[in-house]
């Protein structure tokens, strides 16, 4: 009955010991180079502002992005995207259609 017991107590104590919360990492992901998450960030920024009709903090993230990699093809394609933008001019925001009722 004691031997029971002393496997019951340790059998406890591993399965605590085993169900302990893990510490979640912070900080940049590690599979990725730390340049590389700045040129996606600045990407986004890029994207963000040409969708917001921003273009020139558009153009100039994506300007910033290709002075670190200055044949990043996202990069050149937004620089791309900003000066048709700009050659087609200022248009009206675009309205969401109106909820229709049940």
């Amino acid at each position: 009955m004691r031997a029971l017991r002393c496997w019951l107590l340790a059998g406890a104590l591993l399965g605590a010991i085993g169900c302990e919360e893990s510490v979640a990492p912070t900080g940049p992901a590690n599979c990725e180079p730390p340049e590389e998450l700045v040129i996606e960030r600045k990407l986004k920024k890029g994207y963000r502002a040409a969708a917001e009709g921003t273009l020139q903090d558009a153009d100039l993230a994506f300007r910033e992005a290709l002075e670190l990699a200055p044949e990043h093809p996202e990069a050149l394609a937004g620089r791309r995207l900003v000066k048709e933008l700009l050659r087609r001019g200022p248009r009206p925001p675009i309205k969401p259609p109106a909820a229709t009722e049940p």
